[in-house]
């Protein structure tokens, strides 16, 4: 959600959305549409790589070296069995992963993965996560809000330790690194 206007809002209309938003995602049809629309991407690179094979085989071969195969993509995702299907908590939680790692630089998926399962160990996400093996119908969508909720806010507590354990910036010539400007 980035647009001039929405930037515009006051933060606390801008945290009420977002919070709306965070509850959406975990609906099924949500997820259902996210699914459709990840699949439509993939057929997509699909089709610009065979076309771009057949049109110009030397720019193809040098995108397919640094591309990474749709097997590998972390972009695809497990498809989630039903809503209240036993094996739906842990799907979810699998997805929370993939999500994550699809975010991830190359060289730190190995990290970021054991970064997924500290949070999934986690006392507050394994509660949560109980809750959602408990739940049914609509009960249960609003525990996976909750568990999705509860993920996040771990993830957050984990990487506000991580900063306040990094060593501070090396201070050159007696001045602070000058601050980047914005992107």
């Amino acid at each position: 959600m980035r647009s001039d206007e929405y930037d515009k809002l006051p933060e606390e209309e801008r945290k009420y959305i977002r919070e709306a938003l965070d509850k959406v995602w975990s609906r099924p049809e949500v997820m259902e549409a996210r699914e459709r629309t990840l699949k439509a991407h993939a057929e997509l690179r699909q089709t610009i790589r065979r076309s771009l094979e057949k049109s110009d085989p030397k720019a193809a071969a040098i995108l397919a070296k640094v591309e990474p195969s749709d097997s590998e993509s972390e972009r695809e995702l497990p498809p989630l069995p039903p809503l209240d299907s036993e094996d739906f908590p842990k799907a979810m939680l699998l997805r929370f992963g993939r999500e994550l790692m699809a975010f991830s630089r190359p060289d730190r998926r190995e990290e970021t993965q054991r970064f997924h399962e500290k949070l999934a160990g986690s006392e507050a996400v394994q509660t949560a996560l109980a809750a959602v093996q408990a739940a049914h119908g609509e009960e249960r969508i609003q525990a996976v809000q909750k568990l999705r909720s509860v993920y996040r806010e771990a993830a957050f507590k984990e990487f506000q330790a991580l900063r306040e354990r990094r060593p501070p910036p090396a201070v050159e010539g007696g001045k602070p690194p000058a601050p980047r400007p914005p992107q």
